[in-house]
């Protein structure tokens, strides 16, 4: 998520869990995140963010209609009645947000998800933190991510001899599964490590350089 849609997503994050939604942030699905999904009253809402209602916000809307009981597309620039006039027909939602202010343009409705889907969504909620907060931009050092890599290592701290099946399962996260989780966390371990590695070459050739001169 880019920095000029992450407080976009925030807000509409923070009026939905007012409004009573139980929310989880960035929750992977079949290897795509969703901005947002949440559960009230045994029903699912996903909701997705962009600056405007693009051509790429309405096709993640339209295929989010397979997994949730509401879709909820939150943009924030004013969108073309023509716009408007697609949510309407599809049953989708559709929020402005404005400085802060949510505007209801288009007001979601139930939809008929795939039942295999809609229970896969669900999972994935559970298992996520609700404390996170929605519309983390991508950073160096911030986000989702980040986020679960750091709780890994505090949990492992404490059960270093955990496998990576106990930590999937013990550790909120937002990847489907414990080798997904294990892959990336290894991946960015190894940059992490090839960084560090980088950095010390550099430092002894600079070190190297300078005795050299002097």
């Amino acid at each position: 998520m880019n920095l000029r849609e992450a407080p976009i997503c925030a807000t509409a994050v923070a009026k939905l869990r007012a409004d009573g939604w139980s929310l989880a942030c960035e929750v992977l699905l079949n290897a795509r995140a969703i901005d947002a999904a949440g559960l009230r009253d045994e029903k699912v809402i996903a909701v997705e963010a962009k600056v405007w209602l693009s051509q790429k916000l309405r096709r993640q809307l339209y295929l989010r209609r397979r997994v949730a009981d509401f879709v909820l597309g939150v943009v924030g620039k004013s969108p073309r009645a023509e716009g408007i006039s697609w949510c309407i027909k599809r049953r989708v939602g559709l929020w402005l947000v404005n400085d802060g202010e949510v505007t209801e343009l288009v007001a979601y409705q139930q939809q008929k998800p795939n039942k295999y889907h809609r229970e896969n969504l669900i999972e994935r909620i559970k298992r996520w933190d609700q404390s996170v907060s929605g519309g983390r931009p991508n950073l160096r050092g911030v986000g989702i991510a980040q986020d679960v890599q750091r709780r890994v290592d505090e949990y492992r701290m404490t059960h270093p001899t955990a496998t990576w099946k106990e930590i999937f399962a013990n550790v909120p996260c937002h990847y489907n599964n414990y080798k997904n989780l294990y892959s990336s966390l290894r991946s960015n371990a190894e940059r992490l490590a090839m960084r560090a590695r980088q950095r010390q070459k550099q430092q002894a050739t600079f070190q190297g350089e300078f005795k050299a001169r002097f």
